[in-house]
């Protein structure tokens, strides 16, 4: 307002406009030039005028800023910790359309005196208040076993001299994709090796979900390989052929798994005994000119002991008449047998025999004529042998 009639005043002496200042002692221009000069419109020039004739009439009459005075309802604490309520029972993925419908509902507000909901342009500015940034969530650092010493030992003594051993017996290739002809006559009986990698898939509904409200008081967490529902696909691939599966492709070793609970239940080591098979018998059957090795990697499901072999842990020191393994009972299909609960049947085993490093029988039960025949052992009588 200062500055208008600053501009309306300031004219020549006889006072007329002068060129420095060409809306000198109009009123409507200086307040005109004045409000597009604090980037107003028509409003603010309007209000000029008010303002500054009721200043001019009564020098009390100075209008007051309303900076600071305005409040919003999402500062009111209460209606703020109901709405963040409402937003974590939603979940992870929340949106303002959730705050938009939340205010919707006749009871939330007569619980917070409130005419109709907000729009979605107030909703974002609440989220935002509210802690909420729209952007990617952080992602912490993937974990993985790599560099444990015991797997750095068998990668360093077993796999790496293993896989020297038959490398000259591989398929070589150059640029382009072209083999090179090697002398079959050094290879024995004249067979390629083959080898085939298996590795897992898991596709998850909420895969390609990358950005979303974030609150702000989420830290990084290591990110999950997906969310929702899964289909998980195994496979066979070798450099040599690809995919495993027959020329016209009417026979593959691809598998497709739904995990989880009422759907195809959990991929076990049975599992991969199966796909193993499968593979084996498209090998037999349409590659029978070479040789072939599958390779696993060393998940938990690839590497677990047969249900008949020794597990220290589990097996008491002293002697026992009743100990044994319990292993799922499986029926002449290999489906798991449930009880009337619905829980799985388990079955007691005895351990396999096995070799002492000379090569002599080692058994883990007492034999015939023993006082204590068909017991097993126990661990401290094992390891005195």
């Amino acid at each position: 307002m200062e500055k208008f009639l600053w501009k309306f005043t300031n004219v020549s002496n006889d006072g007329s406009p002068h060129a420095k200042n060409i809306a000198g002692g109009k009123w409507t221009q200086a307040a005109d030039e004045t409000a597009a000069f604090l980037h107003g419109g028509s409003w603010l020039s309007r209000n000029l005028r008010t303002w500054s004739k009721a200043y001019i009439k009564d020098r009390a009459k100075l209008p007051t800023h309303q900076y600071g005075n305005h409040h919003s309802r999402i500062d009111d604490e209460v209606l703020a910790t109901d709405i963040k309520l409402h937003l974590q029972c939603v979940g992870k993925y929340v949106s303002t359309q959730e705050i938009v419908n939340y205010l919707s509902d006749t009871e939330v507000q007569s619980r917070h005196r409130l005419s109709k909901t907000i729009s979605l342009v107030t909703a974002q500015r609440w989220m935002l208040k509210l802690g909420y940034r729209w952007k990617e969530e952080e992602k912490g650092q993937y974990v993985d076993g790599h560099e444990r010493e015991d797997v750095v030992t068998y990668r360093q003594k077993v796999f790496l001299p293993l896989w020297d051993s038959f490398q000259y017996r591989l398929r070589n290739w150059k640029e382009d994709d072209v083999m090179v002809e090697e002398d079959l006559d050094e290879l024995p009986r004249h067979r390629r090796v083959v080898v085939w990698f298996h590795d897992e898939s898991t596709f998850y509904a909420h895969d390609r979900r990358d950005v979303w409200w974030v609150h702000s008081t989420e830290a990084a967490v290591p990110k999950p390989k997906g969310e929702g529902a899964s289909l998980m696909v195994a496979h066979f691939v070798s450099a040599d052929y690809g995919w495993l599966q027959s020329k016209d492709g009417a026979e593959t070793a691809r598998i497709l798994f739904k995990a989880g609970k009422g759907r195809d239940g959990f991929f076990t080591t049975d599992n991969i005994i199966a796909h193993a098979k499968l593979a084996m018998d498209i090998l037999d059957k349409h590659f029978p000119h070479d040789d072939h090795i599958l390779v696993f990697d060393n998940a938990t499901t690839h590497v677990k002991r047969a249900d008949d072999a020794p597990a220290a842990r589990n097996m008491p020191k002293n002697p026992s008449k009743t100990w044994g393994p319990m292993v799922t009972t499986k029926d002449m299909r290999g489906n798991v047998m449930h009880d009337a609960n619905g829980k799985p049947l388990k079955t007691k085993i005895q351990l396999a025999d096995t070799n002492l490093a000379d090569g002599t029988l080692q058994s883990f039960y007492f034999m015939e004529g023993h006082e204590k025949a068909g017991w097993f052992k126990g661990t401290a009588q094992i390891l005195r042998k």
